[in-house]
């Protein structure tokens, strides 16, 4: 509503006889009025979207989606090639090559059994997602190695005070 009488209060301050066409009157009025006009979405709008290092595929795949319905016509391989080029190399985007994947519908399918599968196989025992079971193997194999002088990691020799003289589970011969 306030964009529509601030519209007809500029029309009206337009001195007489000023505008000689509707041509001349459309470019007056777009350009004082631009910051009102809605973006046309196009399909160099998908290229902004790409999967992050760190990103899951799940936060690719909604925002992708939402760019892409607002594109008026948009054709399916274009978007499906878009998709395709913003992945990152992984072993999502090789099972979309190696199943010859070849429409956005496809496309879609597929990344939901994938985001289903990883987030299933991610659960740890104790239910926690995949990111604490990650964090927490890390942390456990960062306990097991040892920084040398020369930055070279190397596996920690710690024994088990309980092992003492023991080889391969055997009993050593001394």
């Amino acid at each position: 509503m306030v964009q529509i009488l601030s519209g007809s209060k500029w029309f009206e301050r337009l001195p007489a006889g000023s505008i000689a066409s509707f041509n001349e009157l459309e470019i007056l009025f777009s350009t004082r009025f631009m910051e009102y006009k809605e973006e046309r979405k196009t399909s160099m709008h998908l290229g902004r979207i790409q999967l992050g290092k760190d990103e899951s595929l799940r936060s690719y795949v909604k925002p992708f989606n939402l760019e892409a319905r607002q594109i008026p016509d948009f054709p399916d391989g274009v978007s499906f090639d878009y998709f395709i080029k913003c992945l990152k190399t992984g072993s999502f985007k090789f099972n979309l090559f190696k199943k010859s994947v070849r429409t956005m519908a496809k496309v879609l399918d597929e990344a939901e059994a994938f985001i289903h599968a990883t987030e299933i196989c991610s659960v740890s025992k104790d239910g926690k997602t995949g990111e604490a079971a990650e964090s927490f193997g890390k942390k456990e194999k960062i306990d097991r190695k040892a920084t040398q002088a020369n930055g070279t990691w190397e596996i920690s020799k710690e024994q088990d005070p309980a092992s003492t003289g023991l080889k391969r589970g055997r009993r050593q011969e001394k």
